[in-house]
């Protein structure tokens, strides 16, 4: 197929209608860049025989090194469905864990999104994770069963036993989804009768839909189409005599629809390739393969098939139809999805007000710049066009604001590993924007009026938890070390670059992969000059437990209940007594908390919710300050700020080895005025509620938290002992083993210390010979 013309694509970006931006969700390794080769290939940008070994969208050298997505990137796609054009916005994200952060950027800009499973490994931790994503950010998704090819090559499956197989795999998947509330997706429940689920092999070009063959069967069986697409997915049988469909095929012993008119002609296919007999396939699907084809498929097998399956069975026509079909254009967002994005939206490109939503800014080799990654969400861009540069916490009704400005110089359109210059994009489109590096550090809104509220903030679910701090070889390329942290800040939106009070500079990244991206990033193209970096560095955090009961008393101010009494300079306050409460989630955050409360075992906490003062530290934290039921908080509000600023220090930084707290609780439980206040500064205040807090904490019985991974390892049963060898070693605890079914392979779930991780993975693929794959999560402290 001829490569579509970029006046094609601005042609069709004129109209909102005929637009969809999607993206790509998976676990790693389940076939997503696969999958888009095969549809970029459609386009003509890359040759069929490629798809699958280009590995198009991957264009860092260490992302084909690795065989990893690392980087969410953008590409265009041309589609026609009938009569009908449409212009397919499409970004790949990564499927590792440690790059959740490139995910959040990507569905932020998206309506609807393809979520790839593969069939033999099943639902697998990253695919809840971007599950969950797309729930967050009210995406609506068509789910694709991947790698069916696997069922028939590797696991030898009957046609029989691979329909049971892909059953579970979907129910799997629909109680996945139960978890979430199905209201807000209105499209979450995937089912292969509504047209939203695709069977596929990417590796080897070709899905399909239940409605292909709904209209193939209607004509031969005399049955109605309509009648065919609600019956072909489930237990139904055809009765040969009276040509009727019937339910009730496992119960008698009869073969499904399913499986008698779509699985056995798929391994007919794959079973007479591989036994060399092409010309009766061919010629019962009426297809005609050339003679370079034929002469390669004597040597190679595959090659041959893929050359039959992607003429019977084209998997960019199966998957774009459903994309175009089932998933929303830009000019049909939903309210709910208006909700989470901003206050009010409309996706109109006459618009007098333009909108852009900026989700990451992305380091350009060929150029050295950095080009914004953004959707253009109300009105028309155009270069030239000078737009308000609005931060998070912006509030359009105070005129106290002070906001910045920026020139746009350049628009591009994202081609996968190129980019094509715009003079301007209409709302709908998906679009890189020049000129914003002085003013963009990661995300941002762009408007062109003031009196406009900023987009809501990304939900980020992964958290920065490993650090090492870098140095240069030569002191005096300092000076590039630290431009190149900068740099390398903006680039990356989960890492994190800060300066310690010693004067080290420290990179915290998210995993042991993302820890290496960033420290070549940072030598290579940022800094440009050798870097050295010290070991891996591990967090902990502070806390407190349950004291003893029995227990000598203590003195210095110490009770028998733990209690401490404590006067600040001023002579006006009495503080505190601790408790510890232990915060497992945010979510439902008031009943959480009073259930946590009530847990406590005294009946006056049962009203302490209401009570609160602050979270920290910096007033999120999963640390409480609160007030006894006797102490009126409204009579003291001069002294509010101190006690709280003297919290959040205290939370931050904690006495046994400077590590923040987790899951403390600090209650006063009485304040007394003493004395007339004595004159003392307001910083002199926050460090001696800081002390008292400190002191408080030390009065009970203390202990650090280590960080902590859920460890998933799928392995086969001859490497079970291996993997167990590795675990022990590095202080691994199994949570449980479960046998997949039909399956000769084993799911492992057990918890790993950080400071344990390194080099966890590649120890056991080394260990395994690749029979073993590891996946780790940061769960808890």
């Amino acid at each position: 197929m001829k490569a579509t013309s970029i006046e094609k694509v601005k042609e069709l970006q004129q109209d909102a209608s005929n637009i969809r931006n999607i993206c790509i969700l998976a676990h790693v390794d389940h076939g997503k860049t696969t999958l888009a080769d095969a549809l970029i290939a459609s386009n003509g940008i890359i040759s069929k025989r490629m798809a699958g070994k280009l590995r198009y969208m991957d264009s860092r050298d260490d992302e084909q090194l690795r065989g990893i997505t690392m980087k969410s990137s953008a590409i265009s796609l041309h589609y026609l469905l009938e009569t009908k054009e449409y212009l397919v916005n499409l970004i790949d994200s990564p499927g590792h864990v440690d790059f959740g952060s490139e995910v959040c950027t990507a569905v932020r800009l998206c309506d609807g999104a393809i979520v790839v499973v593969d069939v033999v490994e099943g639902v697998c931790p990253q695919t809840h994770a971007v599950l969950r994503q797309a729930w967050l950010e009210k995406l609506s998704p068509i789910l694709v069963l991947n790698k069916i090819d696997r069922l028939i090559t590797e696991l030898k499956f009957t046609p029989d036993e691979a329909h049971l197989h892909l059953q579970q795999v979907l129910e799997q998947v629909a109680v996945l989804c139960k978890q979430y509330k199905t209201k807000i997706i209105y499209n979450l429940y995937f089912s292969p009768s509504h047209g939203n689920v695709v069977f596929a092999s990417a590796v080897d070009g070709w899905g399909f839909k239940i409605q292909h063959f709904s209209r193939i069967f209607s004509k031969k069986l005399g049955i109605r189409e309509k009648i065919l697409t609600r019956t072909l997915w489930g237990d139904y049988y055809v009765n040969t005599k009276t040509k009727k469909i019937m339910k009730g095929a496992q119960a008698k012993g009869k073969k499904t629809l399913f499986v008698q008119f779509i699985l056995e002609n798929l391994w007919a296919i794959y079973d007479a390739v591989f036994i060399k007999r092409y010309e009766k396939i061919t010629k019962s699907l009426n297809l005609n393969i050339s003679a370079r084809d034929v002469r390669v498929g004597k040597s190679e097998p595959r090659a041959y098939l893929q050359s039959i399956c992607s003429q019977w069975l084209p998997l960019a026509d199966a998957v774009l139809s459903s994309v175009c079909q089932y998933l929303p254009s830009p000019s049909e967002i939903n309210g709910d999805r208006v909700e989470g994005l901003m206050y009010f939206l409309s996706c109109d490109p006459t618009s007098s007000t333009t909108i852009v939503l900026v989700s990451k800014m992305v380091a350009n080799e060929k150029n050295e710049q950095f080009i914004a990654f953004a959707r253009v969400f109300s009105g028309t861009l155009k270069v030239g066009q000078t737009l308000f540069v609005l931060g998070p916490k912006y509030d359009p009704t105070s005129i106290l604001d002070l906001n910045v400005s920026a020139v746009v110089t350049s628009i591009y359109l994202w081609m996968g590993r190129e980019l094509e210059s715009l003079e301007e994009a209409p709302a709908g489109c998906i679009v890189g924007i020049g000129g914003l590096e002085d003013v963009v550090l990661n995300s941002a809104t762009l408007c062109s009026s003031m009196a406009c509220p900023p987009f809501n903030a990304l939900t980020v679910d992964v958290a920065p938890i490993i650090r090492v701090a870098v140095e240069p070889y030569l002191l005096s390329e300092m000076n590039n070390l630290v431009d190149g942290l900068k740099l390398l800040n903006q680039a990356d939106p989960c890492v994190q670059v800060m300066v310690q009070e010693t004067g080290e500079h420290v990179v915290i990244a998210a995993g042991e992969v993302h820890l290496q991206r960033c420290l070549d990033d940072l030598k290579n193209r940022f800094s440009k000059i050798e870097i050295k970096a010290s070991a891996p560095i591990v967090p902990f955090r502070e806390t407190v437990i349950k004291r003893p009961k029995k227990t000598a008393l203590s003195k210095n101010g110490k009770s028998k209940n733990g209690s401490v009494v404590i006067e600040t300079p001023n002579k006006q306050s009495t503080l505190l007594k601790i408790k510890q409460e232990t915060l497992e989630q945010i979510k439902q955050l008031k009943s959480s908390l009073e259930a946590a409360f009530s847990s406590a075992g005294r009946r006056k906490w049962s009203n302490a919710v209401d009570r609160i003062w602050s979270f920290g530290p910096r007033g999120n934290g999963p640390n409480i300050l609160t007030a006894d039921s006797s102490v009126d908080i409204g009579m003291y509000r001069e002294c509010d700020q101190s006690i709280v600023s003297g919290f959040q220090l205290a939370t931050l930084s904690g006495p046994l080895c400077e590590e923040p707290m987790h899951g403390v609780c600090f209650v006063v439980e009485e304040w007394k005025i003493s004395a007339p206040p004595a004159a003392s500064t307001e910083g002199q205040k926050e460090q001696e509620d800081r002390k008292a807090c400190r002191r408080s904490f030390q009065a009970q019985p203390q202990r650090l938290m280590a960080a902590m991974y859920t460890c998933n390892v799928q392995a086969t049963a001859e490497v079970l002992g291996k993997v167990y060898a590795v675990l022990g070693r590095r202080e691994g605890r199994v949570l449980s083993e479960d046998l997949r079914d039909g399956t000769n392979s084993f799911d492992i779930h057990a918890t790993l210390p950080v400071a344990e991780s390194f080099g966890f993975a590649e120890e056991i693929r080394k260990r395994t010979s690749g029979l073993a794959s590891p996946q780790l999560v940061f769960s808890h402290w």
